[in-house]
């Protein structure tokens, strides 16, 4: 058990907004989404990525299980948290302990390059964990 993280691409066709929980979005039945990438106990991504739901008005007690979109401006603030090593301390019994470094910074930066070209082909992205 522990924290899985990952980051999907889907056509805006294939996705519909959720009725029951806000600010998530829910794939429709059939859709495939393409992972782009995926994360093991990257702990304080996770705890940036709950903040930008939580501003997007998230209200979910627990931030699992949750299919948050990213935009434009969420890539933008992400990429200059994870440049300028801002991320939030985040920690959770499933969470384990692995503090960012220079490697996790050059990987980062490359899935969020990764989701501009998505975002440019006109898919919509979005974060997806569950621990």
């Amino acid at each position: 058990m522990g924290l899985d993280m990952y980051v999907f691409s889907v056509d805006k066709s294939e996705i519909m907004k959720s009725k029951t929980k806000k600010h998530t979005l829910v794939p429709k039945k059939g859709a495939s989404p393409t992972e782009i990438h995926y994360w093991r106990k990257h702990h304080d991504l996770h705890g940036l990525m709950e903040e930008i739901y939580r501003s997007k008005g998230g209200e979910e007690e627990s931030f699992n299980c949750i299919a948050l979109p990213l935009d434009e401006f969420d890539l933008d603030d992400i990429e200059a948290r994870i440049d300028e090593r801002s991320l939030p301390e985040t920690t959770g019994f499933f969470f384990g302990n692995n503090p960012p470094d220079d490697e996790s910074k050059k990987e980062d930066l490359a899935v969020i390059a990764r989701l501009r070209d998505e975002l440019k082909k006109g898919k919509v992205v979005f974060y997806y964990s569950w621990w």
